[in-house]
């Protein structure tokens, strides 16, 4: 189960420590570029209903994919009992995650997810946490 969080920004590091592997981050961005692209296929070929469904289901089975095998995890579905502006933090972190990945940032990325899952590692087995994030 997810920690809860009372601010995007500190439900920000949870996220990336949650895509810790490059190969994971990207792999989410390439699934959302490849719905993206089928989608517009689709679309040209007037196929609406078809372009609706391809964006998400792509772009999921890409982020299921790479959670699952990368990762070790899974993909992480908000519970119904976030606000609605808590559940588009989900489609927020992407896009503040994707945007550094394309502007050449993404060792920031890691360092962030490193630094999370190590002081995490150290609350859950009782250890002094001293590594800032």
């Amino acid at each position: 189960m997810a920690p809860r969080f009372d601010t995007f920004e500190q439900f920000w590091p949870y996220y990336v420590a949650r895509h810790a592997d490059a190969i994971t981050r990207w792999g989410h961005l390439g699934g959302f570029g490849a719905g993206l692209l089928a989608a517009g296929i689709a679309l040209r070929r007037r196929r609406s209903l078809v372009s609706i469904a391809l964006l998400p289901a792509i772009r999921y089975a890409a982020a299921a994919a790479t959670h699952r095998l990368v990762e070790h995890n899974t993909v992480f579905t908000p519970p119904r009992e976030l606000s609605l502006d808590q559940q588009l933090w989900f489609v927020r972190a992407d896009a503040r995650m994707w945007t550094m990945m394309l502007s050449g940032r993404d060792a920031e990325l890691q360092l962030l997810a490193d630094r999370w899952n190590a002081e995490h590692a150290r609350r859950s087995s009782g250890s002094p946490v001293d590594v800032r994030v």
